[in-house]
């Protein structure tokens, strides 16, 4: 496909219909069918048109989706950070059941260690 834009290709088929509509009669000279062919192009040019907005409200949902997700996320990390430093003040924050607590949120912020790899002697 050449390097024309969405924007170009669409008005380049338009341009197309143009020309196969005011040429109509040389066309039919040279043995040609402007009405079949024009026809095609419009359904093509209408299929894509069509198919372009699904894409684009596609993408406008799929947004609203992620920032759906993002908010739930942040609660639920908040929820449970809140839990923690709750929980943890309830148990006394020296004891053994509390450092475990506070580790869960440092084990998760580390992220996850990569693999030992074993070390030729």
């Amino acid at each position: 496909m050449p390097r024309l834009n969405y924007t170009e290709r669409i008005g380049l088929a338009n341009e197309v219909l143009k020309f196969i509509e005011s040429h109509r009669t040389q066309l039919l000279e040279a043995g040609l069918n402007p009405d079949k062919l024009a026809k095609t192009l419009r359904q093509r040019l209408e299929a894509n048109v069509d198919a372009n907005d699904k894409q684009e409200r596609l993408k406008a949902d799929l947004k609203k989706s992620t920032d759906v997700v993002v908010d739930a996320d942040r609660n639920m990390y908040v929820t449970a950070s809140g839990y923690i430093d709750a929980l943890s003040g309830a148990l006394m924050k020296d004891s053994a059941l509390s450092t475990i607590l506070r580790r869960l949120r440092s084990k998760a912020a580390m992220g996850p260690r990569p693999p030992k790899i074993p070390v030729p002697e």
